[in-house]
């Protein structure tokens, strides 16, 4: 998969958009994530996940190449992972109070 290049964005809250092209930037693939719902508990799917919910990927079997769509989705949850949990310590890190202490 390194002859492709993937492109995470958020399309809403709750809703991320990944896109796939190969190296001339030609879109070849996207898919539609979306965190499951609070309350969804079944197994293997917990909380704090997120799901496919559309794919287009046809393009990428026009490529050829080495992987499967269980493959891409797996690259995917990973960039999610990525993207959430760096999301989330900005977020953090903005929201914590100042000690003005000392300060004039």
């Amino acid at each position: 998969m390194e002859d492709l290049i993937f492109n995470i964005e958020w399309v809403d809250k709750g809703v991320i958009r990944i896109t796939i092209s190969d190296h001339n930037l030609i879109q070849k693939g996207v898919l539609y994530f979306e965190k499951v719902k609070d309350g969804f508990n079944r197994k293997p799917i917990s909380m704090n996940s997120w799901t496919c919910v559309d794919a287009k990927i046809e393009g990428l079997y026009d490529m050829g190449g080495d992987y499967t769509s269980l493959d891409i989705l797996n690259k995917c949850q990973l960039l999610i992972s990525s993207l959430v949990s760096v999301n989330e310590h900005v977020i953090d890190g903005h929201n914590k109070p100042t000690d003005n202490k000392g300060s004039k």
